[in-house]
């Protein structure tokens, strides 16, 4: 039995959505970057802040028709993705994020 971990299982829904650009910006060590090393048809493109990336993945959608794909950091890195969601769930455009949610392990931390 092949084991897949979470991220690769994200990947290889993504190739069957046909999702051939993914926009985003690198952050937790643990991503779905590293992941699409492996996957040539899948070409991530960086921006420079967080809320470019469902702007630029929405754009694609809409030129394209194909669903468009953005990533941020788990915590304020998607946090700042939310005026890109609002956008395209307005404009009923298709925009997949798999992103992280934050660690409960700092959840104490004050």
């Amino acid at each position: 039995m092949v084991k897949t971990i979470g991220y690769q299982a994200v990947v290889d829904s993504l190739q069957k959505e046909k999702v051939k650009y993914f926009f985003g910006i690198p952050g937790d060590p643990h991503i779905i970057y590293d992941q699409l090393y492996d996957t040539p048809e899948i070409k991530p493109i960086l921006v420079r802040h967080e809320c470019s990336g469902p702007l630029m993945a929405m754009a694609y959608a809409r030129i394209s028709g194909n669903t468009g794909a953005c990533f941020a950091s788990p915590g304020p890195g998607v946090a700042n993705m939310i005026p890109g969601f609002l956008e395209a769930y307005y404009a009923c455009t298709p925009l997949v994020a798999p992103c992280p949610s934050a660690s409960l392990a700092n959840a104490v931390i004050s």
